[in-house]
């Protein structure tokens, strides 16, 4: 098992439980849908209401009122370092391109995927952060989970 160091600047529980973020600062994906969790991206870079972004946890599900399912589905091994590649090589789709910071993290023995906010030099840019679709990424829907 590789060593991970995180790069959250709070405690994971903490996190998915909600006791630190608020509710609209995080995004769960039950597993890697590179269509939602860009679109997230770019909302939370775009971050129009000056909170800072947010977090998205890729490998935890959630219910219909938005609230984290416990333990969580998390991701197999051999998912983490092709859905982080992927992850950044949808970047350059972005317009600006926008690279986000990952973490892989464990909770419950399942891995998540994080990626933790950072104010960011989009933000001083005039323009709104937007994802250009490409017919590749259609062989992408299908959800990676670890069950």
């Amino acid at each position: 098992m590789r060593s991970m160091t995180s790069k959250l600047p709070i405690n994971l529980e903490d996190l998915l439980r909600r006791r630190t973020v608020e509710d609209e600062r995080i995004e769960y994906k039950k597993g890697w849908n590179p269509d939602a969790i860009i679109q997230t991206l770019c909302a939370f870079a775009n971050d129009f209401e000056n909170l800072g972004g947010g977090y998205i946890v890729i490998g935890q599900d959630c219910d219909d009122m938005g609230q984290p399912i416990f333990p969580p589905v998390g991701l197999r091994d051999n998912q983490l370092d092709k859905i982080q590649q992927e992850l950044l090589s949808y970047g350059n789709l972005i317009q600006p391109p926008y690279f986000p910071i990952l973490s892989v993290e464990r909770l419950q023995e399942r891995n998540l995927i994080t990626r933790p906010p950072r104010l960011s030099q989009l933000r001083r840019r005039s323009t709104a952060i937007t994802f250009a679709a490409t017919p590749a990424r259609s062989r992408h829907e299908e959800t990676m989970s670890g069950s």
